[in-house]
Parts: C-alpha cells; structure tokens; sequence
C-alpha cells in the first residue's frame, strides 16, 4: 500500500519543476524517481495499513488487447444516470455504494460537497449517515472526535476502525486528514491524488508491470508546438490514429481523436499561442478547451477500439463503445480486491457506419439513451484483469 503514498509526496516534490527538456528523458526519470522516494518516507507512509476507494474506470476493450484502461476518476465527481437507464431503476449505485460501505462501518460522516450525484446524498441520509457542511465542523462532533482518535486493534482490518470519513480533499489534503484522525478510514485516501491529475496517473499505471499492460501507448509532452513534437509522437506512439487530452480536464473535454495525417495541423492549431482566440470562439468543446489551458503538458495516447457494441435504441447499429466500470478498490487485511458494482457500455453520438469525425464515431457521448449492456462474461474478464493489476502495484512496493 506504501507505493500509493510514496507517489503522492513524490508529485508534489516534481510539481515545483515541470520544465521538461527531454519527453523521452522526463519519462524515464519519472518512473526511477518512484523507486528513489520508496527509500525515503517509510516511516511515515506505513501507517496507511487499510483504504476503501470508490473509483471509476472509463477503459476500452476487445478480445486481442484485452482492458484499455483510458481514464480513472474518483467515483465521487460523477453521476450515475447511465446504469439508472439500462436498468430502469432510480439510484442504483448509491444503493450498492451504501450497502457495500456498511458491510465494513455503520458510522459515516460525509461532506456537502464530497458527492456530486444527489442521489447518493440522499441515500447517505436516509442511512442515518452524518453530513457536516465542511471538514472544521468535525471538531465540534464528539461522537467523531472520540472515533477518530480511538485505537484501532488492526489498523490493517478495516472493520476494526471506528467510521468512515467521506471529505472532498480541496478541504484538506486526504492524507492530511487520514494522519490528524487515525481511528477512521478517509475515503479514497489512497488514490485520488494520484487520479485527478492525467499525468500523475499514466505514471502511476506505468509503475507496475501488469497495470502498465491495461495502459495504451502513452507520452506525456510539453505543450508547445513543432515539428520535432510530432515527429517524436509518431515515433514513439507509433499508431494511425492518436487520442490527444489535456492532463486535468473532465467530462471529456479537450479530448480530439486525430488520424496520423491530421496530426500536425491539429496540434499546431490547439497549441500555438497565436490560434488562442481562434480557439476560444470554436464551437467544438474539444477544441475550445485548449484556448483556457493552463498546464504545460499534455497526454497522448494509441488509439484503441473496443468490440463493437449493437444498440437496439439505435436500430441495432454497431458502436465503438467504451466501457464505463464504478466499483471500489480495498486495500483490506494485508490483501487487494476490487468491488465492481456495475459496468456498462458509453457510446459515441454516432455509429461506426455512421458518416462523421473520427471524435464523433469514437469518443464516447455519455447521455441518455446513448449507453448500452455490457456481457456478464466479459464484465468478469475486466474485474479480473483490474483486480490482479491493482494487486500487484501494492505487493510490489509492500515488499520494500
């Protein structure tokens, strides 16, 4: 479990120097540099003995490549509409979230702002769970206060702490929170560093082998436009089609899927500093987005298709779909496994037959009804895959 830990201090000490000469180098050195901070914060970091992290992978998959996974997202920054409409139902995973969190605590305390979907806080209330305007409000909670300071038997069991502590991180760091109240588990404490942050996680599923096989091809470069940087794309992706995104955007946006010939015009279109206008006034969010960029990096990725999906919504037309999986990542009694909840297919606005952009026919949409079933056979493949991926990152940098 340390290794998650370890990242996290890690990035913040490569955030204050993000001038990156070599992308090539900046890669490689990255990754040394994990193994080099495992050293250096063992005491600290050993008191993360046990997590409970609700996340999302958005992931592509067919029989040749297996998972793709494309991003992970804390599952609290979501809304979960699509399962809600293929199943016909009316707040499905706030019902499987809560009764999966209270197999391991019945006192929970949670932040206004911690969920976005209503539907979970509404399911948190109706569980009897506490809700506190802010992290500051904690200290007035006797009853939290005698939890959180309370001596846990087995600090690796998590049925052996005394609640849980769902808090958006803005308010304080999770880390932070989990070090100042040892006796409760903080709530994605574990990985939602490491996953908000585009760049923080391709490093991270870079850091084990078995996750680095569920990644496409993938390079962090700096944000500024030549001929060289396309080149070097073209080398070292080596794809006819590339996915490009921007390192801290959501919701897709700035997301372009581009064609090896549309490459260069593309990237001198959304990343020379002369087209800024251009691009704030272009009615495509996929393009607009990167006129209010602020990073000075940005992602590429292989292309990747997953099986083709028949929506009968859509007169059985086949889609490029990419597979939406909600569950919970524990890190319990020295051991990984991962809760899936639920998986469903995302599909694009328009079908593979469909006449359209490359983005259009492959970028998955999101709404209702654009959502499909996914086959239970391969939704046990995926949480394999996941599970056995996850375990290794944590066995690996537990042995250190």
């Amino acid at each position: 479990m340390s290794a998650i830990y370890r990242f996290v201090i890690l990035t913040l000490m490569l955030s204050l120097n993000i001038a990156y000469a070599n992308v090539q180098n900046h890669d490689s050195g990255y990754l040394q540099n994990i193994s080099k901070a495992h050293a250096s914060h063992d005491n600290r970091l050993e008191k993360f003995d046990a997590d409970m992290s609700f996340v999302i992978f958005d992931l592509k998959y067919n029989n040749l490549d297996g998972v793709k996974i494309c991003e992970i997202q804390p599952g609290g920054v979501s809304v979960f509409s699509g399962y809600d409409y293929l199943m016909e139902g009316n707040g499905l995973v706030p019902e499987m979230l809560c009764d999966f969190i209270s197999k391991f605590q019945s006192n929970v305390w949670y932040t206004e702002k911690a969920i976005c979907d209503k539907k979970c806080m509404l399911k948190f209330a109706s569980m009897g769970w506490k809700k506190v305007n802010n992290v500051s409000e904690l200290k007035k909670d006797k009853n939290f206060i005698k939890a959180s300071l309370g001596r846990v038997k087995d600090p690796y069991n998590l049925n052996n702490y005394h609640g849980i502590l769902y808090a958006k991180p803005e308010e304080m760091p999770l880390e932070n929170l989990r070090e100042k109240y040892p006796g409760v588990i903080i709530m994605d404490a574990a990985l939602y560093s490491n996953i908000r942050n585009k760049h923080v996680m391709d490093a991270l599923l870079k850091s084990s082998p078995k996750l680095s096989n569920l990644r496409p091809i993938s390079k962090i470069y700096p944000k500024k436009y030549s001929k060289n940087l396309v080149n070097s794309i073209i080398q070292d992706i080596k794809s006819d089609f590339f996915v490009i995104k921007p390192i801290s955007s959501t919701k897709g946006q700035g997301v372009i899927i581009i064609d090896k010939d549309n490459l260069d015009s593309t990237l001198e279109y959304i990343l020379s500093k002369e087209n800024k206008r251009a691009l704030s006034s272009n009615p495509e969010s996929a393009y607009s987005y990167w006129a209010s960029d602020k990073q000075a990096l940005f992602l590429v990725e292989q292309f990747i298709e997953s099986i083709p999906v028949e929506a009968p919504q859509f007169d059985n037309k086949l889609y490029d779909g990419t597979m939406r999986v909600v569950g919970l990542l524990l890190y319990h009694q020295q051991k990984v496994k991962f809760e899936l909840l639920e998986a469903h297919w995302k599909l694009p606005k328009k079908s593979i037959s469909d006449i359209g952009t490359i983005t259009e026919k492959h970028k998955s949409f999101g709404n209702v009804p654009h959502f499909s079933h996914v086959d239970t056979a391969i939704i046990e493949k995926v949480k394999q895959q996941i599970e056995e991926a996850f375990a290794e990152l944590y066995e690996l940098n537990l042995s250190h």
